[in-house]
């Protein structure tokens, strides 16, 4: 899939008829790339955090609490 949408962006025309350059589609993927890690990051460190739950058993029983 992504050979079809490098395909796609190599062969799109800008307004004066000039092909796309090549710098400027690294550039793109570049971009992406960078947000796709960004993301990655991010969804990670959100799984990361804890859930602060606390489970106490006793002569009363079993206690969940959620601070």
């Amino acid at each position: 899939m992504l050979l079809v949408v490098c395909n796609f962006c190599l062969n799109v025309t800008l307004s004066g008829g000039q092909s796309m350059s090549r710098n400027v589609l690294y550039l793109i993927i570049g971009v992406l790339a960078i947000a796709a890690v960004v993301f990655g990051y991010q969804l990670y460190q959100e799984r990361q955090k804890t859930t602060n739950i606390e489970i106490n058993v006793g002569k009363s029983g079993i206690s969940i609490e959620k601070k």
